[in-house]
């Protein structure tokens, strides 16, 4: 994920294949976001202790396991330390 801070607690945020638009509010918040084969959703997130952003996606509404999008996942900073895929 690419992550850009815009005015105030929101930001701009990117993927392999989707791009979204999301506010931080206090140590939670949430991005809506599109695929570009033009599914869409929002995931909302908390970020913990550590920095780490626990999220959970959820899109294509109103059936969002009809097309697989209903996850949750771990986010780690980049501080260089990290293992790359």
């Amino acid at each position: 994920m690419n992550i850009i801070p815009l005015v105030d607690n929101k930001f701009e945020i990117s993927g392999d294949g989707w791009i979204g638009e999301g506010e931080i509010i206090g140590n939670s918040g949430f991005y809506n976001w599109e695929f570009i084969d033009g599914r869409k959703g929002r995931t909302n997130f908390v970020i913990n202790e550590k920095g780490q952003i626990i999220g959970h996606v959820l899109g294509a509404m109103p059936n969002p396991a009809l097309f697989g999008l209903d996850w949750t996942y771990l986010a780690l900073p980049d501080n260089g330390n990290n293992p790359k895929a």
